[in-house]
């Protein structure tokens, strides 16, 4: 069962997970039922906490395979990797003190529509201006993804 899901229903839910994954809770919770649901089948255990199940399969959840994403993305274009068209990331151009955040802080523009405030692009600049400098600062990617992949699994 685990294998019949890997390979076909996650790779559904989670193609492009960065760009579509919902801001509102109860939509996150509702895509995150068809995770929770294969992670019982899979154990075959329907009473088990479903933090639990992750746990033991060693899955994580969708909300913290999309922060991964979107942290990687923003990653790859802070260090040159990958550029974003239309200028949609852009580093503050004033100094930031260690006490307000690191030097690659991304600015993020004031919005009155909560639709255009929890955008993607937007949840992006955020979740990356939230890391911590030593985290932002590493420019190996494979050794930013492992680093990333503790500090939120512990966050969550």
């Amino acid at each position: 069962m685990e294998k019949l899901y890997k390979t076909t229903i996650e790779p559904m839910i989670s193609y492009s997970l960065e760009s579509w994954y919902p801001s509102q809770i109860t939509l996150q919770n509702k895509i995150e039922r068809v995770k929770k649901f294969a992670a019982k089948l899979v154990t075959n255990n329907f009473t088990t906490a479903y933090k639990t199940l992750l746990e033991k399969l060693n899955w994580k959840p969708l909300s913290q395979l999309a922060m991964e994403k979107r942290l990687q993305l923003a990653h790859h274009h802070v260090h040159g990797a990958r550029s974003i068209p239309d200028g949609a990331f852009a580093l503050r151009t004033f100094r930031t003190s260690s006490r307000l955040g690191h030097q690659w802080q991304l600015q993020v523009p004031l919005a009155q529509n909560t639709s255009i405030a929890e955008s993607p692009v937007n949840t992006i600049r955020k979740l990356w201006n939230e890391l911590p400098g030593d985290l932002a600062a590493i420019k190996n990617f494979p050794e930013f993804k492992r680093n990333l992949a503790a500090a939120l699994s512990t966050k969550l």
